[in-house]
């Protein structure tokens, strides 16, 4: 019953990319346009969490301080 209640939903509001707008497969997803033109976290990050870490990656593993207690 709830899988039909679904279907019904999804053909009067079908999933749209968060982006633009454009119709995509699945809810909250992006179109391949939106994907390719979105800026990824670049730089030190924490290797546990991916949290922004200030300085340069030297090498070692780095954690924010949160990952390190």
């Amino acid at each position: 019953m709830l899988a039909r209640i679904q279907t019904a939903i999804e053909l009067l509001y079908p999933p749209r990319c968060l982006g633009c707008g454009a119709m995509v497969e699945s809810d909250f997803g992006l179109c391949g346009a939106c994907w390719s033109q979105t800026p990824f976290i670049g730089g030190t990050v924490c290797d546990a969490c991916g949290t922004p870490l200030p300085g340069q990656e030297d090498g070692h593993r780095l954690e924010c301080d949160d990952c390190m207690a």
